[in-house]
Order: C-alpha cells, then structure tokens, then sequence
C-alpha cells in the first residue's frame, strides 16, 4: 500500500511539473509577445 501510495504521489507531482512547464512556456509565450 506504501508503495502504491508513493507511486501515486511521484505521478502526480510528475505530472504537475509538467503542467506548470506547460502553462508557464504559454503565459510567458503571451507576454512576450510570442
């Protein structure tokens, strides 16, 4: 059950870096003008 809940969280957390890159890479494309 640790182990899954780890895997769960490393997922997640892996998935909302690559989110916030995302979003990032867009607000900063907007404000620059891109």
């Amino acid at each position: 059950m640790d182990k899954l809940f780890a895997a769960i969280l490393l997922t997640l957390s892996s998935i909302a870096s690559v989110t916030a890159f995302i979003v990032g890479c867009y607000v900063g494309g907007i404000f620059f003008g891109n």
